[in-house]
């Protein structure tokens, strides 16, 4: 019998040791990286850090750098969530820094990592005009819908055009806004919008039932300064 008690004794000490040793961290935090769209950001902590239920409790447990403003709230004890008005658009970097003097509700020290930043990557083309597998003229313009704005001279040797029938990429003409003025009537009516169009064409005529391709290439830069990480081939 004093065996057993002495088993069960060691066992409990043992684990109320492991407890006691028991490291507070964020245990997750989303989206980290490079990710488009974000709408909410997420943070779950391994240990309960406010009462539940309370709508008054604070919520400024981060020092947070985002061009972006957004809501903080707690949706359960554990997890925190900063929420956007809308879905962030390209070119955005926002970092998250865990105050200093963070404790979990039971007054314990938070370890581990406690700083955290995402982008949002750098500009993307949505949608084009002709639409991709469309047929194009010979002198085509293109309309390209991007996701934000773009420091157009970052443009210069990474847009252009592959030319079935041509070995060397063809590079790509700018084309203002107000030399396109009936093109964009016709697409978008009298109130359209130029701050995220970008209006191109291929330097050279594009020879008859040739395959055409254009490559929006690595390090296209947005207004804000995030670049693209990669071709893309459209």
């Amino acid at each position: 019998m004093k065996k057993i008690l002495s088993i069960l004794l060691f066992t409990f000490i043992g684990n109320f040791t492991l407890s006691a040793q028991e490291k507070i961290t964020i245990s997750s935090f989303s989206p980290e990286g490079t990710v488009k769209n974000v709408k909410q950001v997420k943070v779950n902590f391994s240990a309960q850090m406010v009462p539940f239920g309370n709508p008054r409790v604070k919520t400024d447990q981060f020092e947070i750098n985002c061009p972006v403003e957004g809501k903080a709230r707690w949706i359960d004890e554990k997890t925190y969530v900063y929420e956007f008005p809308n879905n962030l658009e390209a070119g955005i970097v926002c970092k998250f820094q865990l105050k200093a003097d963070v404790k979990t509700l039971a007054g314990k020290e938070i370890t581990g990592k406690k700083a955290f930043s995402f982008s949002t990557g750098g500009p993307a083309v949505i949608y084009t005009n002709p639409y991709e597998g469309g047929t194009v003229d010979e002198d085509q313009i293109f309309i390209l819908k991007l996701d934000t704005e773009i420091k157009e001279s970052s443009l210069e040797n990474k847009l252009a055009f592959e030319i079935e029938g041509i070995k060397e990429r063809v590079a790509a003409t700018i084309i203002k806004p107000s030399d396109a003025q009936d093109i964009l009537k016709a697409e978008y009516g009298e109130k359209y919008k130029t701050d995220k169009l970008l209006i191109v064409k291929s330097k050279l005529r594009f020879p008859y039932k040739a395959k055409v391709s254009l490559i929006w290439a690595k390090g296209i830069e947005s207004k804000s300064g995030v670049k693209t990480e990669e071709d893309k081939v459209l």
